[in-house]
């Protein structure tokens, strides 16, 4: 996974915290495998979007690999989770769905979750 690739060459850190939410056409199987090879630091949730897989779903998927990861009602929720979990020099990445991404980056932002809607 070019994710995985791209964390170890760009960045340098303590441990990943990861953001997860996918859609349910996607290959959440496939996701969670390279994903839990990166890191079992894992906040699962879900977009507003109304494709989103439940976080039921994807912790069931991590559970396979040993992975007993937080879950949270919304990305706003999983942001604050992980900054509080995160410590100096750890890297949090929200992935999965380019949904969780905007989600995730407007609420950091201070926007306005309407603007990301259409």
């Amino acid at each position: 996974m070019k994710l995985r690739q791209s964390i170890g060459r760009y960045f340098e850190y303590g441990r990943v915290v990861l953001i997860v939410g996918t859609s349910k056409d996607k290959d959440m199987a496939g996701i969670v495998a390279e994903l839990a090879q990166l890191t079992d630091n894992v906040i699962l949730t879900r977009s507003s979007n109304p494709r989103a897989t439940t976080t039921a779903m994807l912790a069931a998927e991590f559970s396979k690999w040993g992975i007993a990861a937080a879950t949270t009602e919304n990305v706003a929720s999983a942001v604050d989770l992980a900054l509080a979990k995160a410590k100096p020099g750890d890297l949090i990445c929200a992935t999965g769905s380019l949904f969780v991404v905007a989600e995730a980056t407007a609420y950091l932002k201070g926007l306005d979750q309407e603007q990301y809607s259409n």
